[in-house]
């Protein structure tokens, strides 16, 4: 008992502040919700059902040519849910995750040589980069994917080794099947790194020639060059940078753009301590820096670009050496007192910090996932109800852009649903139909978008602020009746029509 009072005073009062405030944060900022799964799910139950399609399977829309970009990730976790079921099935989210985590730790390591640094950068990264994007997206496996293939190259200027190259192609294909939206990625970002090798031949022409083989090997999958392009056609699309709060951009009145400027600054500060920055770094965290003040979803590749500049700036640096010679330049003895405190805490309680984070990053992803892979969601009732009463899924019915995929997870073809990239005319071939789905919710054409379809259902959220609701709601001429109201946080109306 006297040795373990003795080893808990060791532990110092900022370990138990940080223990504090991941508890807190794990109630708090690791609450994240992701509607993506329904139609991911359904995807890939759709393909194992009848095979790899090039028009739309889940919509309504079914002569609309789409491109199944996470098709692989699709099948993976279908068949990983129904086989297994939702715990196995968190699990396996979570061990992504924590494997994308490791990666990146390792690679931190391997530049910083000190692992008291690299605990405290992984710290950073999990709890303001990785958390809130740790999802059931495909891009966790990005983020593993993009983070070995830098890593590797890496090793391979480092040491002129070859054999590190030779994972980087059976990555490319492995990316362009999980998540080809992001394939093009890989080329931005180590594409910084070959131009750091120009100069030396030996590196130069190995990584060229590798570039240009995960380029070809980019062909093998089922959509071709449509899969490859496809990235170029989806984004930058101003009906979705709009509407869809995943592609706005960030600025500095949100916390991620300050995050982001404090980064920068950080990286800044350092460089100019010890006059040092290799100019691949400095070209990935530019590059990460303008991809993530674009598109929010594009945070986490600037947290991983962060961690790696910064390791390189502080590989074997004492920091608290560093931290004391500036401290003791201070003439004010008393505030040199307070200032010096932080350099009497125990540095290796730090890992265990890290060890702690990373657990709350599992937390976060084990309980989204559950949630959504229980198939629990806030319209169960309702859409019960709508299966008790017809016994025909093959109906027309409308739901707005983030409940439809809940409606193709349980067999109906809704009218839209989160696959915003699918709903263009760029992309489908036939119509723009997000640009008709805001203007109906806006009020802009509603009564005509109403009579254009004819919906045999419509699933609303009874929320003033959609004119569709109002329109159905407040007209008394309306050939709908309302069958099932929802009451709670989620007040929402099934409509049927009756004429």
């Amino acid at each position: 008992m006297k040795n373990i009072l003795e080893r808990s005073k060791k532990i110092n009062i900022l370990f138990l502040l940080m223990i504090g405030f991941l508890i807190y944060a794990s109630f708090g900022f690791f609450t994240n919700y992701d509607n993506d799964l329904w139609f991911i799910l359904a995807t890939g139950r759709s393909i194992i059902n009848n095979g790899i399609s090039h028009f739309d399977t889940l919509s309504m829309h079914s002569d609309y040519v789409v491109v199944a970009q996470q098709w692989l990730t699709s099948v993976i976790y279908y068949l990983t849910m129904n086989t297994f079921g939702a715990g196995i099935f968190s699990t396996f989210i979570s061990l992504i995750s924590i494997l994308g985590v490791s990666v990146l730790y390792r690679y931190s390591k391997y530049l910083t040589k000190n692992t008291s640094i690299t605990s405290l950068l992984m710290i950073f990264y999990i709890y303001f980069f990785a958390s809130g994007f740790t999802t059931t997206r495909p891009q966790i496996i990005t983020y593993l994917i993009l983070t070995l293939e830098l890593f590797l190259t890496d090793k391979f200027i480092n040491s002129k080794n070859k054999k590190y190259l030779y994972l980087l192609p059976i990555l490319s294909i492995l990316e362009i099947n999980l998540h080809s939206s992001m394939w093009f990625l890989q080329f931005c970002f180590l594409g910084v790194y070959f131009l750091d090798t120009l100069k030396d031949k030996d590196l130069r022409r190995p990584l060229f020639l590798t570039l240009i083989i995960m380029l070809l090997c980019g062909f093998i999958n089922p959509y071709g060059l449509d899969a490859i392009t496809y990235v170029f056609k989806s984004y930058g699309v101003k009906v979705l940078n709009d509407n869809i709060m995943e592609m706005e951009a960030v600025t500095v009145e949100y916390f991620r753009g300050k995050l982001i400027l404090l980064g920068i600054f950080l990286v800044l500060f350092v460089s100019s301590l010890y006059k040092k920055i290799n100019i691949r770094y400095l070209l990935l965290l530019a590059g990460t820096s303008y991809l993530a003040l674009s598109h929010v979803k594009s945070v986490p590749y600037f947290g991983i670009a962060f961690v790696i500049t910064m390791s390189s700036l502080l590989v074997n640096v004492n920091l608290k050496e560093v931290y004391l010679n500036y401290v003791n330049k201070i003439k004010f003895e008393k505030f040199k007192k307070v200032l010096t405190l932080p350099t009497k805490f125990n540095f290796k309680y730090i890992k265990l910090g890290l060890f702690v984070t990373t657990i709350m990053l599992v937390i976060q992803s084990y309980s989204i996932v559950v949630c959504e892979a229980q198939l629990t969601h806030p319209y169960d009732t309702m859409i019960d109800y709508l299966d008790s009463t017809e016994n025909n899924k093959d109906i027309t019915i409308y739901t707005d852009y983030g409940d439809g995929g809940y409606l193709e997870w349980r067999g109906y073809k809704p009218y839209i649903d989160p696959r915003g990239d699918v709903f263009l005319k760029s992309t489908n071939k036939q119509f723009d139909l997000m640009d008709e789905y805001v203007n109906a919710g806006k009020g802009i054409g509603t009564e005509e978008f109403i009579n254009k379809y004819n919906f045999d259902y419509l699933v609303l959220k009874a929320n003033e602020k959609d004119e569709i609701y109002n329109y159905i709601h407040n007209n008394r001429k309306s050939d709908y009746k309302i069958v099932y109201r929802l009451y709670g946080e989620t007040p929402g109306v099934l409509y049927k029509r009756v004429k």
